[in-house]
């Protein structure tokens, strides 16, 4: 970009550098700072969201209220660590596999209940293994990665027992086994829309204390098989807001304790405040710009042509204008948080020079770029100021969120959108779903024999190093290729007042777990 446009651009955000530039660098709060003894907490704690919660079925909606709701109210067999990149050990206390990686043996925690009471069994894990792979909306890995497609017979050796023999031998089956578990009776007796929401997480879904479209409760399970010592709060209530800005006057007005859903905007504001402080977490949710494969005004089947439009891409501005300083520029998709992530990976160099050349000789003269909310509606600015710049018109066109995937999928009335991808799953969670033909998300057209050949490549490795090593070639791939174009890692924080403690802030919504939180009375 020219220095004049980048001197337009900068303006808001030089505004936030100044109100922030006497500040302390936010420190990560892993809940060390709570005072112990004597200390007395606060029975109820706040937090705000925009937009309800639409379930507690952790495997009926696709919402991020759900993800981080049922994080409190269900446990996982496994859980894939983002801080250490390690497969931890939660209802399953260990796994082993015979020497092909063709069948797994996983050994339960005795004495765990369901929040109703119900006793946790291998019987529970089998049955949300197939039941949930099998309904509709399916949110958790269950149904993202078709696992209960993998199994070809799960053997139930005893209540803490269980074992599945696979249909081919998978290094990285354990990963794939962070399934947020059922109880079987619960669902069986009390039908699905009652049971469903049983789990044996720290916190219960109060229905009582709920008021739809006002505020959603967790409530504290007494009887939660690690004890409650590190759960202090007895209720962790939600309040509903129609907008991030009523969201964060609400916070700053101190009618909620924190939130993660703010604007980056509100950061200075927040910092500012000392009785607020902020928690941040870097390098987390892979934004990037994608292609329609089936664009009417570029060839995007056409590489040169997409290294070309990305090539015009100015990351350097969109850190510092589209997410204020609180973002990294990007060259790998796979995020840092992601398993098997490659710090090694080289990616395109920004040459406007060279790809305008390119698109000109290639008669691009007019594209269309798409996006739906946040961060990315000043990014489309950005990419269209950079384009422009390179001789392309670039229309911008704002989409309904709950029409995002629709739109997307009918390959009409846009060239180039604005998305980003999470990290939580196994080794192959976003590449399966965006790059791999029939991929859930790949919705706009990408296919590449090449591609799937060296992803396949990935799944018929025998041991994990070994999967890792050829992943790292997957992602050096991307790069090289660009199926889709990387732009940032944004960063995840959040406000809370100064007495806050605890909670875990994940490297996107679904991924952060509050059943930890607490607040010091006054």
């Amino acid at each position: 970009m020219n220095k004049k446009l980048i001197a337009l651009f900068l303006a808001a955000a030089t505004l936030f550098a100044l109100s922030a530039c006497t500040a302390t660098a936010p420190n990560a709060d892993d809940g060390t700072d709570a005072p112990a003894g004597d200390a007395k907490y606060a029975e109820w704690v706040y937090t705000g969201r925009v937009g309800d919660l639409d379930t507690a079925d952790p495997y009926g909606g696709t919402s991020s209220q759900t993800e981080w709701f049922t994080n409190m109210t269900f446990d996982t067999l496994v859980y894939n660590n983002p801080e250490t990149g390690e497969i931890d050990p939660e209802l399953a206390t260990k796994w082993e596999h015979n020497d092909d990686n063709s069948e797994w043996t996983f050994y339960l925690k005795d004495g765990v209940t369901f929040h109703n009471g119900d006793k946790f069994t291998a019987e529970d894990v089998k049955f949300t293994y197939t039941y949930a792979a099998n309904l509709d909306g399916a949110m958790n890995v269950v149904k993202t990665f078709s696992a209960g497609e993998y199994a070809k017979e799960i053997e139930i050796i005893d209540d803490t027992t269980i074992k599945f023999i696979l249909k081919q031998p998978m290094p990285d089956f354990a990963a794939y086994m962070e399934m947020k578990v059922y109880s079987k009776n619960a669902i069986e007796t009390l039908g699905h829309a009652d049971g469903s929401v049983i789990g044996t997480g720290p916190y219960f879904y109060d229905k009582e204390n709920t008021v739809t479209g006002q505020v959603f409760v967790a409530t504290r399970n007494e009887n939660y098989w690690r004890g409650t010592d590190d759960y202090k709060t007895k209720h962790i209530a939600c309040k509903v807001y129609g907008d991030k800005n009523a969201l964060s006057s609400a916070l700053q007005a101190k009618e909620i304790d924190f939130c993660n859903s703010l604007s980056n905007t509100d950061y200075a504001l927040i910092e500012s405040d000392p009785e607020l402080k902020i928690e941040e977490k870097t390098g987390c949710a892979s934004y990037y710009m994608g292609f329609n494969y089936n664009s009417k005004n570029a060839d995007m089947n056409d590489v040169e042509i997409r290294r070309a439009i990305a090539q015009c891409i100015d990351k350097d501005s969109l850190v510092s204008v589209a997410w204020e300083g609180l973002a990294v520029k990007s060259t790998n998709f796979c995020a840092p948080s992601g398993l098997g992530y490659s710090d090694s990976v080289k990616g395109l160099e920004y040459d406007p020079a060279a790809g305008a050349a390119t698109l000109k000789k290639a008669g691009v003269e007019k594209l269309t770029l798409v996006f739906y909310a946040g961060a990315t509606a000043t990014a489309a600015e950005v990419i269209q100021a950079c384009l422009n710049e390179a001789g392309v018109q670039v229309d911008l066109r704002l989409i309904d969120g709950t029409n995002w995937t629709t739109f997307k999928a009918a390959q009409d009335g846009y060239d180039l959108f604005l998305d980003y991808a999470s990290y939580r799953g196994a080794l192959l969670y976003n590449y399966n779903r965006f790059l791999y033909r029939g991929g859930s998300s790949n919705v706009f057209g990408f296919a590449s024999e090449e591609y799937e050949k060296l992803q396949d490549k990935v799944s018929a490795q025998t041991n994990w190093d070994d999967m890792v090593s050829v992943f790292g070639e997957v992602q050096q791939w991307v790069a090289d290729n660009t199926p889709l174009f990387p732009l940032v890692y944004n960063n995840m924080w959040m406000g809370k007042k100064a007495t806050v403690s605890g909670g875990y802030l994940g490297g996107s919504d679904n991924a952060c777990d509050w059943s930890t939180v607490c607040k010091l009375e006054a």
